[in-house]
Formats: C-alpha cells, structure tokens, sequence
C-alpha cells in the first residue's frame, strides 16, 4: 500500500475531487489516471467505476503521489475500502477504528464511521507496526485496521493491523 489519504468528499469537479482529509486538511485529488473501485458494504467485493460515481459526502481512499495537499491518484477506493491486501481476499470488507474493548479473543472497535464492531479475532494474523505481532499486544485506544467478513455490526477478522498512524498523509507511505 503506497502513500495516500482518506478523507470525506466535499465537491466533485470533473476529474478533480476535493476531499476533507481526517486530519482536518482539505486536499485536491486529481483521479485523471486512477482506477475508481467502489464496494456497496459488508461482505461484497469492490466494482471498477467512473470517477462520476464519486458523490459528495461519500468517504474514499486515494492512493497515490502526495504533495503537500495535492494527491495525483493511482487508486482510488470509495465506501468500505479494507479489502485486498489489508482486508483479506476479495469479498473481504473491513473497518478501522479506534479499540474501545478487548476480552479474550473478542476486541471491540469503534469505526472512524461511528460504528461499534465486535471483532471475533480467534482466527486473526496481527501485525503490528508492519511486524508479525499477537492479540495479546492490542489493547484499549490502539488505531487498528480489521479485515474480514462483516455481518452488520459483527466481524470475523483475518487480519489486524495495529499500530496504524493517526495522520492519513505520511511520509512512510502508510495510507488511511
């Protein structure tokens, strides 16, 4: 996963996107060269769209070249974009958020969107900070990314990634 961010678009102008990054910056995304993918939630695989599929208010993943708040896209993912390498197989969705609870094998997440998910990580592969890592070492206020199946507010997670960087843009590459 290359270098991007995430963000909150707020006005959609031919192949240019201005998106409100969850860091509180605005950034210009330019999708003229970008593969759009889309995915209409839990569970289902993300489509191949036209950029007029993007719609003000909807919430994306631009991957790409970033410069100060310029962004030129190579990928761009809009809805639940934690499938591929991070969530799993296709078909795979996932959530990132904040652990607000763990017992046992059992983690609960509060997505960025809001939503409380219960995680049954019996099964899951945690990294942590790009390192093979265990469950034990994810605790309560961790940033993770979860990938797996989702089934309203409930997950099976296949993979955890913890460690995951507050700030979308960085300079390590680390996409949000």
């Amino acid at each position: 996963m290359g270098p991007g961010i995430v963000g909150t678009v707020s006005a959609v102008n031919g192949d240019s996107l201005t998106v409100a990054g969850k860091n509180g910056t605005t950034y210009t995304v330019d999708v003229t060269t970008a593969t759009v993918m889309k995915s209409s939630g839990a569970g289902s695989a993300p489509t191949t769209v036209a950029i007029s599929d993007i719609a003000v208010g909807d919430t994306i993943m631009a991957q790409g070249t970033v410069s100060g708040t310029s962004v030129t896209a190579t990928n761009v993912m809009d809805g639940q974009f934690f499938g591929g390498p991070h969530g799993g197989p296709g078909g795979m969705g996932g959530v990132m958020g904040t652990v607000s609870a763990v017992n046992g094998t059992t983690i609960t997440v509060t997505g960025q969107n809001g939503g409380t998910y219960t995680v049954d990580a019996s099964s899951a592969t945690v990294n942590e900070n790009g390192s093979t890592s265990s469950l034990s070492n994810v605790k309560v206020g961790d940033t993770v990314r979860v990938g797996g199946s989702i089934t309203t507010a409930s997950m099976t997670a296949t993979n955890i990634d913890d460690g995951i960087p507050q700030a979308p843009a960085q300079a390590t590459g680390t996409a949000q």
